[in-house]
């Protein structure tokens, strides 16, 4: 810049003319307008550019997603089969414990209600008692206050084996 005083108006003039860094002055300022237009051209470019890898990863990323979502689906559709192969197997044996139980109380309950028959029964039970025959109930047998775990009431409740002769007296020997 010219540090002479100069009239108003006439200061352009007075730049071309007298001033020695006009010139540099305008070719800074060319070369600034031509580099913030590069810098613009580079800018759009780049955008561009940014704009379409974007795109192009974005597409790589559905395709991917897709692939990953048909193997999940498959993986998720054979452990959905594993577990219900699974559940089958475990109802299964659930039902066949069920029908072993049910088996098993019936049993039970059959066993509880011929001993409860068999205990109050009032059927004849002839004992050889020392060449004596004596005939007694087979409740009042069982029953026997005095001793609760009897061996007479075992053998008649099932918890020995007792064979039956075709004679109806019992051999008690001692």
């Amino acid at each position: 810049m010219c540090k002479n005083v100069v009239n108003r108006g006439e200061l352009k003039d007075h730049q071309e003319k007298y001033c020695p860094l006009h010139e540099a002055y305008q070719q800074v300022e060319q070369m600034k307008h031509d580099l913030e237009q590069q810098f613009e051209e580079k800018n759009a470019k780049l955008e561009q550019e940014f704009q379409e890898r974007l795109k192009q990863l974005e597409q790589e990323y559905q395709e991917k997603d897709e692939l990953c979502k048909k193997e999940n689906s498959l993986y998720l559709e054979q452990e959905k089969n594993k577990l219900m192969q699974e559940r089958e197997e475990m109802m299964k044996q659930f039902e066949k414990m069920k029908e072993q139980l049910e088996l098993e109380r019936n049993a039970l309950q059959e066993e509880k209600m011929s001993r409860y028959k068999l205990e109050n029964s009032n059927k004849p039970i002839h004992l050889n008692v020392g060449g004596k025959i004596m005939t007694v109930s087979l409740g009042h047998f069982l029953r026997n206050e005095r001793e609760p775990e009897n061996l007479f009431e075992k053998m008649f409740t099932g918890e020995y084996p007792l064979y039956e002769t075709p004679s109806t007296s019992l051999w008690i020997v001692s």
